[in-house]
């Protein structure tokens, strides 16, 4: 992670880092770096600035190199930036021959061309960009020779995320992946707006209000990205079920596999794991927790906002808020729901459900699991964390959840 200097600190490490001088005036003060490149910052963003003394400063031409490969990368400030096309594993992804954007977020609704990446381009296993410095979620797609997406990746453009302490010992990034805020003050529209079906390595774009009834579904969106008019895609909404190939060739269709709660025919449930898998949009270095991760005494944790706004989960000195709204998509209409009192997150594990007790009958131990499951005595689930903003309301942290909900994601990180 690179190397955040505080307010306090932040000019006199700057003088160290790159022979910097300053200009100040009423409202901003511009950086002169030793490269001959400058950068002008206000006053009231100088908690936010961030540089890195090893591989990069604002404002100049070198390119930074993410050697980690991940299907979402942060980008938290203008510059030159190259990733290789592998899969968090390591693996090659194979019959790549283009890299470009296909959907990018808007800042108003009145943009009609996108502003936050410039000269994407693919050669030789790696991909190339320049990004603006301006904060959002950018798509960016694999196109096999016949033209067909094999592959996405988030750019997740947003200051540089902080990690907070879980009881347990892990820790998790300050904000949902998607978002560019991280604390109350920052409003809604900083909270995250990348959503996720279970086991789907596609960010799907949230919103900001509530889209009730499926012939609103994705308004929002719609009215908030900008779509590559090279590739003719739409924010759209399918009743059946996707095979994992074709959810990854269709990255902004909703596929909601209704009646069964699926958008995949036959669930896998390894698609998301313990361990972080190739289809974990998590940033290198991060996964999907798993619910044990979160902890027992998770919920005896969070303090409530009187206004229901949120709630703030403490350990330790570690402050971290959860907005409400749960910001989710309803697994069987596509419909986005906001303004509900309380949030929601996915888990990359799954959950037992016994109601019949199966599983501590002595009689039963001479079945495996997947034997109890397959005969219907035990179901399994995807799982999610739950909470409310409700006084005496249900909040769990190993919530049963349909994979063809659209959820966010807070990461945690990898031990």
């Amino acid at each position: 992670m690179m190397k955040k200097f505080t307010a306090h600190r932040s000019l006199v490490s700057a003088f160290a880092l790159a022979s910097v001088a300053l200009s100040l005036c009423a409202q901003s003060f511009t950086v002169h770096f030793k490269n001959g490149s400058t950068q002008t910052y206000n006053h009231s963003d100088v908690d936010r600035i961030s540089f890195s003394p090893d591989s990069y400063e604002p404002g100049g031409n070198e390119t930074v190199t993410f050697t980690d490969p991940a299907n979402t990368y942060i980008v938290s400030r203008a510059g030159n930036y190259e990733f290789y096309t592998k899969l968090p594993s390591g693996k090659n992804i194979e019959g790549v021959e283009k890299v470009d954007w296909i959907w990018a977020q808007k800042s108003d609704p009145a943009d009609t061309e996108q502003q936050l990446v410039s000269d994407v381009s693919y050669a030789d296993g790696k991909v190339s960009f320049s990004a603006t410095g301006n904060y959002g979620n950018a798509v960016l797609a694999a196109f096999n020779g016949e033209g067909k997406i094999i592959w996405v990746w988030l750019l997740w453009m947003t200051p540089a995320p902080e990690e907070k302490k879980l009881e347990g010992g892990d820790l998790i990034l300050d904000r949902f992946m998607g978002a560019t805020g991280a604390t109350k003050e920052d409003g809604n529209k900083a909270w995250g707006v990348v959503h996720y079906q279970w086991g789907r390595p596609v960010p799907i774009f949230g919103g900001y209000i509530d889209e009730w009834g499926s012939a609103e579904a994705f308004n929002e969106a719609r009215k908030w990205t900008v779509m590559n008019p090279a590739y003719g895609l739409e924010w759209r909404t399918e009743n059946r079920y996707a095979t994992l190939e074709e959810s990854i060739a269709a990255p902004t269709t909703f596929f909601s596999g209704n009646p069964a709660g699926r958008w995949l025919s036959e669930m896998d449930f390894t698609l998301w794991g313990e361990e972080k898998t190739d289809l974990d949009p998590s940033p290198a270095g991060y996964k999907i927790p798993t619910g044990d991760e979160w902890g027992d005494s998770y919920l005896d944790r969070i303090e409530i906002e009187e206004d229901e706004s949120g709630a703030y989960y403490s350990f330790d000195g570690s402050v971290s808020w959860f907005p409400h709204g749960s910001q989710n998509r309803l697994y069987n209409t596509g419909e986005h729901v906001v303004g509900l009192p309380g949030y929601m997150c996915w888990n990359s594990s799954v959950v037992i459900r016994d109601d019949l007790g199966v599983l501590d009958d002595p009689r039963m131990q001479q079945y495996t699991l997947e034997e109890l499951i397959a005969m219907g005595l035990v179901d399994r689930f995807v799982s999610r964390l739950s909470v409310s903003c409700q006084a005496g309301a249900l909040s769990e942290v190993k919530c049963m959840a349909n994979s063809s909900f659209a959820l966010p994601i807070r990461c945690v990180k990898i031990k």
